[in-house]
């Protein structure tokens, strides 16, 4: 069985009368398909990283299950089980920046590159001394 099933068939059943379980199948739902859209960025930003896309973290998702097994993910609670599905799909969140902080780097650089400018500093010296420091 798998995580957000069992997760799934709880939320039909709820355990209590604030219906924990209903809500945490209802958000990680809604955050999966969230994470799922926010990691297409990935690959767009970063194309030259290896694929850390949704189906990366269907795959995790998966070897976590298989690890676990369906004997023990029906002994896990609620709240475990909505932890374990979502940081399959949010671990790797942060390789994909958002638009404002793109954006601050640029003027970041733009910045930076003013400085250059007026302190007459030579770029191709820059340039030199980043690829020393790539190649050590």
């Amino acid at each position: 069985m798998s995580i957000i099933n069992e997760l799934k068939k709880r939320s039909e059943n709820p355990s209590d009368d604030v219906k924990i379980e209903l809500k945490l199948y209802t958000l990680a739902d809604d955050l999966e398909k969230k994470a799922r859209a926010h990691l297409k960025r990935i690959t767009n930003i970063l194309p030259e990283f290896d694929i850390h896309d949704e189906k990366h973290s269907e795959k995790v998702i998966f070897n976590i299950e298989q690890l676990l097994g369906s004997k023990k993910i029906k002994e896990l609670s609620s709240y475990e089980l909505f932890f374990l599905y979502l940081v399959s799909y949010f671990h790797d969140a942060a390789m994909a920046p958002s638009d404002w902080e793109i954006n601050t780097l640029k003027l970041n650089i733009e910045a930076l590159e003013a400085k250059i400018r007026t302190q007459n500093i030579k770029i191709e010296s820059l340039e030199y001394q980043i690829k020393l420091i790539n190649n050590k």
